[in-house]
């Protein structure tokens, strides 16, 4: 990528039908960018496009590439190779200079690899460490990896603007279309091959499984090297061919529809639905489904088998095809890990964590956005998607990374367009790159273990979307179904959202409920170990004002606070004149100078002689440490009493820890301090006591 080859990545289609990856939408114009290999999982394909930086030759021994590569060098017309990798057919892909030409194929068994200068007719090959099964060669029917055989040196190809050794490639290639345009009476072509002229005119009275198999080999590589615009015809026209063998009885529709499927994935075409230059938006499998149709008018029987092995969709040919189904399955999680072996250097070498809003969300991360019902946890995250969306210099002098965002909207769609509304008017910006999905999308598929379409869908969208940012508002609305206190069922909703972000390598914020004391976010602890980071907004009821900290971070630091009031923002008027209003986070609040002004309160009484007992030390530190009343963690608590503690007494011995621990329990028993979920507060969750005011400075 640094050379300025673009690569994308495509997903592993884990359907029973289509292609065996799931290309996004207009991969021709995909850019250079370090997140597609970040996105990049085992069992996924890494692509790079040809016909930008580079072309690609891609020679298949099965289809004569090296009969014809050894030609082609004989007769000084191979061009200069740059770097070479293995297929796991046994086929080559050589780097060379770029032809400006629309890939083709200028050699039998040679496919060009590249793309014309207006960006039309480009193609793509696979790089390592992709794996996919091998159709030929000693490890046939098992998963083998694509490899660097020579690493290729991009800053010689670089020197190489105008390279006179690819005028082979092109003369060889224009020649041979020069050949396909030219008019030529139709005429019968022997039992064993195709016409040259024309491939699916095919006749002969009898069959043999090894002239069989040469055609409809013929007829696959037709389709693979189609060019832009005539993918239609192409694969129309071999499923006319492979249609009069199914009515022969030589294949089934499943395995014909199966090999042309694949032969369009290998030509660079997504197979089930794609759009032409004309717009024209058409199915794959319906264009199939009528040309086996038509061929099945003129049916061509084949003789038995012979002793080279079963027939296609032959009872024997079946089983041997799900013998080496189960031998490659138990190579692949060997290769897979084999695959993703790092050295420490290639560790090292990852580029780090890329900041969406700096030291607050990451790209290519899973954050979570918690808080009580009512507590202001949509606004915040509104807040950051409406600064990314709009470009923003900065959220609370934090860098912002401008981007689009994909908002989904799972609960309270109405209210949404007055929240966006406000943030507008109280910042003067619009947020034109937010685009809102105000829909719920379910992740449960027809059982807990399965993801359903509608999420694959939405996958494919925020993909074709490349969003920087995704938020799921709310959690509870997105995993109907899916039981929230089971780690089997939650593991389901951790792997939707970790499979989203692997498609967008944007930052995935979920927003979610809290429980009802205010504590942990509800349901399973499953999903914290799937957390990059965890933000917790804290409200006291009746009050504009809340906190934002980080209960966790991955990488970074979980200290982070930030206190703020809402700002109430008009929108507008109702039919009856009266004012429409919404929420806006606003301003920060210092908490620094509450605590501060606590402590030396503390000094005070201190300075004045007062000796304070254990737990009035503990009290009094825990009501001038939680200003929102939403409490603090143990730990915390005991490193604020002792810190008050050396402000107030530098000779003051600090607390032991056993003491502490004792003399917390002894508040928590007698009902002067409250648990609320894994923190302690000096407030009654239940009456929602409110703290002498003294103690805030008041």
């Amino acid at each position: 990528m640094d050379a300025g080859v673009p690569v994308f990545v495509a997903a592993k289609n884990n359907g029973d039908r289509g292609p065996e990856f799931l290309y996004p939408k207009g991969w021709e114009t995909t850019k250079p960018d370090h997140r597609a290999v970040n996105r990049w999982r085992p069992g996924w394909a890494l692509c790079a496009v040809m016909g930008v930086a580079a072309d690609v030759l891609d020679t298949d021994p099965r289809n004569g590439g090296d009969k014809s590569r050894a030609e082609a060098m004989a007769a000084g017309q191979w061009p200069q190779v740059f770097g070479v990798a293995s297929t796991p057919s046994g086929g080559t892909h050589e780097i060379i200079s770029r032809t400006h030409e629309a890939k083709g194929d200028p050699w039998p068994g040679v496919d060009l690899q590249a793309g014309a200068d207006n960006g039309q007719g480009r193609g793509f090959v696979f790089i390592a460490p992709t794996v996919r099964v091998a159709k030929a060669g000693p490890r046939k029917g098992q998963e083998v990896a694509y490899r660097w055989e020579s690493v290729p040196d991009m800053d010689l190809l670089a020197e190489f603007d105008h390279d006179p050794s690819v005028e082979g490639v092109v003369a060889a290639l224009s020649a041979k279309r020069a050949r396909r345009t030219a008019p030529a009476a139709r005429k019968a072509a022997p039992a064993t091959e195709s016409a040259e002229d024309d491939p699916f005119d095919v006749v002969t009275s009898e069959w043999t499984p090894e002239s069989a198999d040469r055609v409809i080999q013929g007829q696959l590589q037709v389709v693979r090297n189609a060019k832009e615009g005539a993918v239609n015809s192409a694969l129309g026209g071999a499923a006319r061919v492979l249609g009069r063998f199914i009515a022969g009885g030589y294949l089934t529709e499943d395995e014909a529809a199966g090999r042309l499927l694949d032969a369009l994935q290998e030509g660079g075409v997504h197979s089930d639905r794609w759009n032409l230059e004309n717009g024209l938006s058409w199915s794959a499998s319906t264009l199939i489904g009528k040309a086996f149709a038509k061929g099945a008018e003129e049916p061509w029987p084949v003789t038995a088998a012979s002793a080279d092995g079963p027939r296609y969709g032959s009872d024997t040919w079946e089983i041997q095809e799900a013998a080496k189904e189960a031998e490659a399955r138990k190579h692949t999680a060997r290769d897979r890990i084999r695959g993703a072996l790092m050295k420490l250097s290639e560790l090292a070498a990852m580029p780090p964590a890329r900041p969406l809003i700096k030291g607050v969300l990451d790209f290519d991360s899973e954050s979570w956005l918690i808080g009580q019902s009512g507590g202001f946890k949509s606004f915040v995250a509104v807040d950051w998607a409406c600064h990314v969306a709009a470009g923003t210099a900065e959220w609370r002098g934090r860098k912002v990374t401008a981007g689009d965002v994909l908002y989904v909207v799972a609960e309270g769609a109405r209210g949404f367009a007055k929240r966006v509304t406000a943030w507008s008017a109280r910042h003067g910006v619009s947020p034109d790159r937010l685009h809102i999905l105000p829909m719920p999308v379910q992740a449960r598929g027809v059982s807990n273990r399965d993801l359903s379409e509608d999420w694959l869908a939405l996958i494919e969208v925020a993909a074709e979307l490349e969003p920087a940012m995704v938020v799921l508002d709310t959690q509870a609305r997105m995993t109907v179904g899916l039981e929230e206190n089971s780690a089997t069922d939650m593991g389901l909703w951790v792997k939707a959202v970790d499979d989203l972000k692997a498609a967008t390598g944007a930052c995935i914020l979920v927003v979610h409920h809290t429980g009802r004391n205010g504590g942990d976010a509800r349901g399973s602890s499953a999903i914290d170990a799937a957390q990059d980071m965890e933000w917790k907004v804290d409200r006291k009821p009746g009050e504009l004002r809340a906190t934002l900290r980080c209960d966790k971070s991955k990488d970074g630091d979980d200290r982070q606070r930030f206190a703020f009031v809402m700002d109430v923002i008009p929108v507008g008027r109702d039919e009856d004149g009266d004012e429409i209003t919404s929420l806006v986070l606003g301003d920060e609040v210092d908490t620094g100078f509450v605590v501060q002004q606590g402590i030396a309160v503390l000094e005070t009484i201190s300075a004045e002689g007062e000796s304070l007992s254990n737990q009035e030390w503990i009290l009094r530190t825990l009501k001038v440490s939680e200003p929102t009343g939403q409490g603090v963690t143990q730990a915390e608590l005991g490193r604020l009493v002792n810190g008050a503690r050396g402000r107030a007494e530098p000779a003051l011995e600090p607390m032991k820890h056993n003491t502490y621990k004792t003399t917390l329990k002894r508040l928590l028993d007698g009902g002067q301090v409250y648990k609320r979920g894994q923190r302690v507060s000096a407030t009654d969750p239940a009456q929602d006591a409110t703290e002498d005011a003294d103690w805030y400075g008041g």
